[in-house]
Parts: C-alpha cells; structure tokens; sequence
C-alpha cells in the first residue's frame, strides 16, 4: 500500500490526575516554549503525523477526563474523548484508543503520553518512518537500554490490548511479544521522561 494512504491513529494518553505534581500538569506551562505541557504534545504528535504521510487518513485524539478536559486547546486534525473510568489507571484510556483504532480500521495506533513534551521531533520521525516500512511490527525509540515513547502497535496486536487492566498500559503484554518489537536507539533521553514535578518544566 502506497505509505500516503495508510490508515493510521495517534493517541495521547492525559487522563492522569497528576497527583504528584500537585494539580493539571496538562495545563502547566513550560519554561521556554511558553506553551502548555498538553499543548507541545499535540504538536509534537501532529508534526509526526505530518513527517509520515501527510495526506493519509491519519487522525490524533486525546484521551482525557472531564477535570482534564478544559485544558485541551481545540486544534484542527485533534479529537478529545473521555474516558469515564480514568481512576482504574491507563489501561483504560488504552483501550478507548484501541477501540477507536478498530471503529476507524486503523492500520496501527501510535501512543504518545500526554505529560511528555519534550521527546524530540527526530525521535518522533523515526518510528513514524519505521511504522511506514514495518506496519506490522512493533516499533518503539530506546534510550540506554529503557523503552520509550512514541510507541507504534500494529492492528494485528490490538486483540490482546483489549486485555489489559490497572495502571500497567501496555507493558504486561509487550514483553512475550518481544520478537515483534523493532528497537530505535537514540540520544534522546527525553522520549523517557515525563513531568512529574513543577520542576520537570524546564528542559
């Protein structure tokens, strides 16, 4: 299939409460950039979207709560859905995006964490550019040996995501597929860090 007509989905995962940081971290804004945290993320995924097939199917949601949900700007290609049961942990924001994926007919769906606005745009690119050549694969960006985000997940895995519960996301299933997964080695120590702190804001 020509790459520009690829079905794809972008989901970023908000639905966090952010206790440790202390309040809507979403909303913080970051020194610098000037932006809100929940904002550079949507640009940073669109701007993936973007560098794959710009032309393609590709839409993005946010998945938040109702708490969360007025700190997400209204951006064009940009889908905000609620997920009522937030507290039983990311497991289920999840599972909303994989059911959107399969509504939609997704060739895959990229998870991007919505308290991560700081993975670099190259990092980004690159399992992006992999997902297009491996569809079929796992792709996920991999700093000193830790897994990091974006993490492409191909369709043909989204049987099993439906299966998970509690806090773990998607790493309770990852590991027995670890066969499917193409690493991408990178510099780039922020595709691991998220803002957990009011001090975390400064890259």
């Amino acid at each position: 299939m020509d790459s520009k007509n690829r079905r794809f989905l972008s989901a970023i995962l908000a639905a966090g409460e952010g206790k440790r940081f202390g309040g809507n971290k979403l909303a913080a804004v970051l020194q610098g950039s000037g932006r809100t945290v929940i904002q550079q993320v949507i640009e940073k995924a669109l701007k993936g979207r973007a560098s794959g097939c710009a032309e393609g199917p590709w839409a993005i949601l946010v998945i938040t709560n109702l708490v969360n949900m007025r700190t997400i700007p209204s951006t064009e290609g940009v889908e905000v859905l609620d997920n009522e049961r937030y507290r039983e942990g990311m497991s289920e924001s999840v599972k909303i995006a994989i059911k959107e994926a399969l509504r939609r007919k997704a060739e895959g769906l990229f998870f991007f964490l919505g308290d991560m606005p700081f993975i670099s745009d190259q990092t980004i690119q690159s399992v992006s550019l992999k997902a297009l050549q491996e569809p079929e694969m796992i792709i996920r960006p991999r700093w000193q040996t830790i897994p990091g985000f974006p993490l492409y997940f191909p369709s043909r895995f989204f049987d099993r995501g439906l299966t998970i519960a509690g806090d773990q996301g998607l790493k309770s299933i990852l590991k027995p597929l670890s066969e499917s997964v193409r690493w991408i080695e990178t510099i780039d120590s922020f595709c691991i860090k998220d803002i957990d702190r009011p001090s975390d804001l400064q890259n």
